[in-house]
C-alpha cells in the first residue's frame, strides 16, 4: 500500500510539476524576492502553486503564463484512473462520470485564487471522500499528521519524546514507508536503464 501511494504520487507530480527541475537549476528560478534568496530547487520559487488543485497561477518563466491546476489535475486523474482500472479490470465503472464529479470538487466553486483554494482544502477533502467511499464502500481514514510519530513515539512535552518500548521500530508505518521509497527509487532507476535512458 505504501509504495502504491508513492508512484501514484509520483505519476501526478508528473503533471503538477511539469516545466520544473528535480535539482538547483537557474531553469526553475523566478523573477522574485524569493528566487534571489532561495536556491531555484524544482518548485520552490513558486512554492506550494503547483500543488495546488484547483488553483489558476501564473508561471512568468513561460511564454504562457496562465496555469490552470484544475486542468493539470483533471489530465492527471484520468491517466491514473484509467491506469487503477485496467489493473484491477473494472470494466464495468463509469469512468466518466466519476472523472466529471472529480473535476467539480477540483474547481472549487470557480473560487481559484490562492487563499480560496487554501481555505477550501479541507472540503474538498471531505467531497473526495465522500465519492471514494461511494466507489469503494470502504470509510476513508481521516488523516492526522502525527499519526505515524505517536505510533513509535510517546510525546513528554512539546520538546521531547521517547521511544515506547513495546514497539519495534521496523514494524511501524513510517519504516514502511521508508523501505517503500527505497523499492520506488531503485524500481525507477532500473526501468530507466533498460529504457536505455541515463541520468
Amino acid at each position: 500500500m505504501y509504495w502504491i501511494g508513492i508512484a501514484t504520487h509520483a505519476f501526478v507530480d508528473t503533471w503538477a510539476h511539469q516545466n520544473f527541475i528535480g535539482e538547483n537549476c537557474s531553469y526553475n528560478a523566478f523573477n522574485n524576492l524569493l528566487a534571489k534568496f532561495s536556491p531555484n530547487i524544482a518548485h520552490l520559487d513558486a512554492l506550494d502553486k503547483p500543488d495546488l488543485v484547483g488553483l489558476m497561477w501564473k508561471d512568468t518563466r513561460l511564454k504562457d503564463e496562465k496555469i490552470n491546476n484544475v486542468t493539470r489535475f483533471s489530465e492527471a486523474s484520468t491517466m491514473l484512473t484509467e491506469l487503477y482500472l485496467n489493473f484491477t479490470k473494472r470494466y464495468n465503472f463509469n469512468i466518466n462520470k466519476f472523472l466529471l464529479i472529480l473535476k467539480k470538487i477540483m474547481s472549487n466553486n470557480e473560487k481559484n485564487n490562492y487563499f480560496d483554494v487554501k481555505i477550501m482544502t479541507s472540503t474538498r477533502i471531505k467531497k473526495y471522500n465522500k465519492i471514494a467511499k461511494i466507489i469503494s464502500n470502504f470509510d476513508i481514514l481521516n488523516y492526522k499528521i502525527n499519526y505515524w510519530r505517536d505510533e513509535f513515539f510517546t510525546k513528554l512535552n512539546n520538546k521531547n519524546y521517547t521511544i515506547k518500548s513495546n514497539v519495534s521500530f521496523k514494524s511501524t508505518s513510517w519504516f514502511k514507508f521508508q523501505e517503500s521509497i527505497k523499492l520506488h527509487c531503485n524500481f525507477t532507476l532500473q526501468t530507466l536503464k533498460l529504457l536505455k535512458i541515463n541520468l
